[in-house]
């Protein structure tokens, strides 16, 4: 069972407090055990889902979101998710100018973390969540100038995929717990992408390395099959 989140760094900055809208939204929507989970907050005056849903936006949608959205920030909870499972995150509730706003709630699944022994590797994950789609890719690379490899938006878009937004982040991570001292960690990087499928998709795209930019040399990946 997930031990119940205790700790948490909160980072938010906001405007005038009138919103009608409060969100919260996963930076990752599939966390591995030991993990931080970054949550993203926004206050929005009203719904504006007709424009948001657009593939193409206007310079004057853009400028109807920005006008929109009066406060942000990112929640981080800064103890790490000990077990697998389902977790539970929010709803939270704060007060802007005396008025209290309260936000969705998220529940996450949870995955197991990667093995100790893999220093070297890349892994995907495909997955559905709160009506978004997402690819998630990790790797590992015992390399001090590893190149990481990145989806190439073009050849994505000709398959029937567009990335919607994409995010990255990348640390170093000491494998062996138990002994830090002396011991040589790995260069690690988690990249999410938000795709939607397009009129051009046909009903399956098979993810291998023919889609990737910097695919590390010597380096296999299971096949993933992105299906309507």
């Amino acid at each position: 069972m997930i031990r119940r989140l205790l700790t948490y760094a909160w980072c938010f900055c906001c405007a005038t407090a009138w919103a009608q809208t409060s969100i919260l939204e996963i930076a990752n929507p599939a966390p591995r055990a030991g993990e931080e989970v970054e949550i993203i907050i926004t206050v929005k005056k009203e719904s504006l889902e007709a424009i948001e849903i657009k593939e193409k936006k206007s310079t004057e949608d853009f400028a109807a979101l920005r006008k929109n959205k009066i406060a942000f920030g990112n929640l981080k909870i800064s103890q790490v998710l000990p077990d697998t499972g389902k977790v539970k995150i929010g709803p939270f509730r704060f007060s802007i100018a005396d008025r209290v706003y309260e936000t969705n709630s998220l529940t996450l699944r949870v995955y197991p973390k990667l093995p100790d022994t893999a220093r070297e590797g890349l892994w995907i994950r495909q997955l559905d969540y709160n009506g978004q789609s997402y690819l998630i890719i990790e790797q590992r690379s015992e390399s001090e100038d590893a190149k990481f490899a990145q989806l190439n938006r073009d050849k994505m878009e000709a398959s029937g995929l567009n990335i919607v937004t994409s995010t990255s982040k990348s640390e170093s991570q000491f494998l062996d717990k138990k002994t830090t001292a002396g011991a040589t960690p790995v260069s690690y990087r988690i990249s999410t992408y938000k795709f939607k499928r397009t009129s051009a998709f046909k009903g399956k795209v098979k993810i291998d390395k023919s889609l990737f930019l910097d695919f590390p040399p010597n380096v296999s990946m299971d096949e993933l099959w992105i299906k309507g």
